[in-house]
């Protein structure tokens, strides 16, 4: 049998309020969902911690909780071995709904009219203000989307409820 190496992992996480302390549980590396490892304050937004793997292991989870208690919300943060040695993390563990903001009245100069924008953010995009966010959705059709005194015939998507 051919030994393994121990190939050994970071994993910052970054969160912009002051915490008590956080944790880390995760499915491999010495981790595991039942209790966490502290992780070490690394600045004012930053934690972190190191984590040692068998070469073998080709992908993690982990979750971060707030005084091993309180678990980030969403879903659980993968990485892989493949990808580097350290992932970053932004969790979120108090939100969990997303917003709706309206521009009222945008004018469009190929309609010649006025329209209202709905913007919607997703629960951790006010809470975790470090994250940088990479996608994008668009999605236009009205007024079906959000809202049903809005939309045609009374009926809307809720798209909102899906996203969340």
């Amino acid at each position: 049998m051919i030994p393994t190496a121990v190939i050994s992992y970071t994993i910052n996480a970054y969160y912009p309020k002051p915490l008590t302390g956080l944790y880390l549980r995760g499915n491999a590396c010495g981790l595991n969902w039942e209790s966490g490892i502290k992780m070490t304050a690394a600045g004012e937004n930053m934690w972190t911690t190191t984590v040692n793997c068998d070469s073998s292991v080709k992908a993690v989870e982990v979750k971060v909780l707030v005084s091993d208690k309180l678990w980030m919300l969403g879903a659980n943060h993968h990485f892989n071995s493949d990808v580097g040695k350290s992932t970053d993390i932004y969790p979120w563990f108090y939100t969990t709904k997303g917003a709706l903001t309206i521009i009222d009245k945008v004018y469009s100069e190929e309609l010649d009219n006025h329209r209202d924008v709905i913007i919607y953010t997703p629960p951790s995009f006010y809470e975790n203000t470090l994250k940088v966010h990479k996608n994008i959705l668009i999605m236009h059709d009205g007024q079906n989307l959000f809202n049903p005194s809005t939309s045609a015939f009374g009926t809307a998507w809720m798209c909102q409820d899906a996203l969340d």
